[in-house]
C-alpha cells in the first residue's frame, strides 16, 4: 500500500527541443506542429502535436506573450536577426479540414 504522499507524486513532461513550428486552425481547434529543424539535412523533423480549442489557444498566446515580455525586462530585447514571424519557414498558418468526431490527424 502506498502513503499518501506516494499517491500525490506528479512526474514532469518529457521536454523536447523546439525550433520549428507549424500552427493550424479550423472553426472549431487549433493544431500546434513541433519539431527540430536540421540545417545540414535542409528538413524538420515534426515529433508533437498539439491540438486545442480556440479559447485555450488564445489564453497560451497570451501568456506566451507576457512570458516573452517578463524575459525581455529581465535580460532585454530578443534579437530576431532577419527572421520575419510571418514568414519564416515553421511559421505557416495552415487550414486544416473540418474533423469529424474520431478523426485522429488533421492535414497539412
Amino acid at each position: 500500500m502506498q502513503s499518501p504522499t506516494q499517491q500525490n507524486v506528479t512526474r514532469a513532461p518529457e521536454a523536447r527541443y523546439v525550433n520549428y513550428f507549424e500552427v493550424g486552425h479550423n472553426a472549431f481547434e487549433f493544431i500546434l506542429d513541433f519539431g527540430q529543424y536540421h540545417p545540414e539535412q535542409a528538413a524538420a523533423h515534426l515529433h508533437t502535436r498539439l491540438v486545442t480549442g480556440p479559447v485555450y489557444a488564445k489564453l497560451l498566446s497570451h501568456m506566451l506573450a507576457q512570458a516573452v515580455e517578463r524575459h525581455e525586462r529581465e535580460f532585454g530585447v530578443i534579437p530576431m536577426q532577419g527572421v520575419d514571424p510571418g514568414q519564416q519557414s515553421g511559421s505557416t498558418t495552415v487550414e486544416a479540414p473540418v474533423r469529424r468526431a474520431g478523426a485522429a490527424t488533421a492535414a497539412k
